[in-house]
């Protein structure tokens, strides 16, 4: 009897160690798939869906900084100290706040601003004479802008520029490029095996030169068209959520759709016959968007705008 009774906690041990043992490395094999997944498909901060990435925060940082002072190196300009102090302001209301967001102003006439990755923001002198100035041809329907202050048309600006660090745009731009590339080079040794190293003669040789310069020509004419739809959209959200964070940290955001209907006076119909082959979209549409926008903030508040 004893035997048997020793035969059996021996039994029910091995099975318990067992069935503990697969438990545990199933929810160890859970845990790494679960921590792979979100790094390779993490959460966007500004949109909360998921997305592919293969560029890391660290990496964007990095480039951020490693490019800030040669594109826009320091200075001691007197608009540096409202610049800073407003895009501190708004870095506060961001989803993003673990990026190092820096401000400068570039001594420059063109009328610009941008993000490099990892928050490193730059405007131009030519963009704030633009803000400061008091254009009375900026008009939008019955929308009044007399109230607006230079600060109020600083915060649109940087609101979207730092939309483009929190979203991580600039490391989709990169991000695409990349694949496009990789894509692109595994065809063209698919193509150099296949087809373009059967040479014969010389006529079939230039056959196949020909051919190599048109799946050039035609694929950088796709690429174009696909990463400036991507840009599309993205200038979209930059002047959405510009909007929604310039809104929290206590500015006007109406004054977004004042940016865009000054950049509408000055460049819109330089733009607007390329539109396709353009990184942003034609002004008037953003306008309309931008009044849209504003529109749902009065009505429902920032927090709506997603």
């Amino acid at each position: 009897m004893k035997i048997i009774q020793d035969t059996t906690a021996f039994v029910s041990r091995t099975i318990r160690g067992t069935v503990s043992f697969g438990c545990r490395a199933v929810n160890k094999t859970f845990e790494v798939t679960r921590t792979c997944f979100n790094a390779v498909f993490p959460k966007n901060p500004v949109t909360k869906s998921r997305q592919f990435r293969i560029i890391p925060t660290s990496v964007e940082n990095s480039i951020g900084e490693n490019a800030y002072d040669e594109l826009c190196p320091k200075n001691k300009n007197v608009e540096s100290v409202t610049v800073i102090e407003v895009g501190n302001r708004l870095v506060k209301h961001c989803d993003r706040k673990e990026l190092n967001f820096e401000f400068r102003v570039l001594e420059s006439d063109e009328v610009n601003a941008f993000c490099l990755p990892g928050g490193k923001i730059c405007i131009t002198i030519g963009l704030i004479n633009k803000l400061k100035k008091e254009d009375k041809d900026v008009t939008v329907d019955d929308h009044d802008f007399s109230d607006l202050t230079y600060e109020d048309k600083l915060a649109a600006v940087l609101g979207h520029e730092i939309t483009h660090a929190c979203a991580a745009h600039g490391a989709m731009k990169m991000q695409m490029r990349m694949i496009l590339f990789a894509v692109s080079s595994i065809i063209k040794l698919a193509l150099g095996i296949f087809i373009y190293r059967k040479v014969e003669n010389d006529e079939a040789e230039k056959t196949n030169k020909a051919a190599q310069e048109l799946f050039d020509m035609l694929w950088g004419a796709g690429r174009t068209v696909a990463t400036c739809k991507h840009g599309h959209s993205h200038e979209y959200q930059s002047d959405r959520i510009g909007m929604k964070y310039a809104e929290k940290a206590g500015y006007d955001s109406i004054a977004g759709i004042w940016v865009q209907q000054m950049f509408m006076n000055n460049f819109g119909s330089k733009k607007d016959s390329i539109a396709l082959f353009s990184s942003h979209p034609p002004s008037q549409r953003r306008v309309e968007e931008c009044i849209r926008i504003y529109k749902k903030i009065q009505s429902e508040g920032a927090n709506s705008i997603d």
